[in-house]
């Protein structure tokens, strides 16, 4: 099962320090999302990330300076790919873009040019007090109606609920509130999901 980080979406002190760590600790996949950044903030940010590192990082916004820098993991949001044109999915495809998205239902058909899809959120928000679920994961994702796209679950996921994920047939979790409400304890925190994740 996949392990993704997704970034606050505010700043956070020490940030890239942080982002580094999670990286040496066995990080495979960070997504970034900054809605309120401009590229030179995004840019500050990178700078500060170990290169080797790159390659692992997905963009949520300011695409075009993304790949404009090199960089190829491209996420849409649910109403990003809603505007998106066939032509311009097909074209970041064939330009060896990885490509991610969101969705809110298992029913949604997705193009297979997607290699994921965030579904959640499916436990109550560590982060938004008062974020309550907006899905429900029974039956098994594995009924999800495009089988080439895996499903990744976020929302409300700590160390404990991995194993209810896995049980749910989640190809993997996105953590969010569980790294960054408290960043004295980002790092025991990954720590404990990547054992959980691997004794599954």
């Amino acid at each position: 099962m996949q392990l993704i980080v997704v970034s606050s979406p505010a700043e956070i002190a020490n940030e890239a320090a942080i982002i580094n760590a999670l990286f040496d600790e066995g990080l495979e996949r960070f997504h970034l999302r900054k809605p309120d950044y401009t590229e030179p903030d995004l840019m500050r940010l990178l700078e500060k990330i170990a290169p080797e590192n790159y390659p692992k990082i997905a963009f949520h916004q300011l695409h075009s300076a993304a790949l404009k820098n090199g960089f190829n993991r491209i996420h849409f949001t649910a109403t990003a790919r809603e505007q998106l044109h066939a032509e311009e999915l097909e074209k970041l495809h064939a330009n060896g873009c990885k490509l991610s998205t969101s969705i809110h239902t298992l029913t949604e058909k997705l193009s297979d040019k997607f290699d994921y899809a965030f579904y959640g959120p499916v436990f109550d928000s560590i982060s938004k007090q008062g974020y309550k679920p907006a899905v429900d994961f029974i039956p098994p994702v594995a009924h999800h109606k495009n089988s080439s796209t895996r499903i990744i679950a976020i929302g409300g996921i700590d160390a404990v609920k991995l194993k209810e994920i896995a049980q749910a047939g989640f190809d993997g979790a996105a953590l969010l509130g569980t790294i960054w409400h408290d960043t004295t304890k980002s790092i025991p925190h990954f720590k404990q999901c990547l054992k959980n994740v691997n004794t599954h």
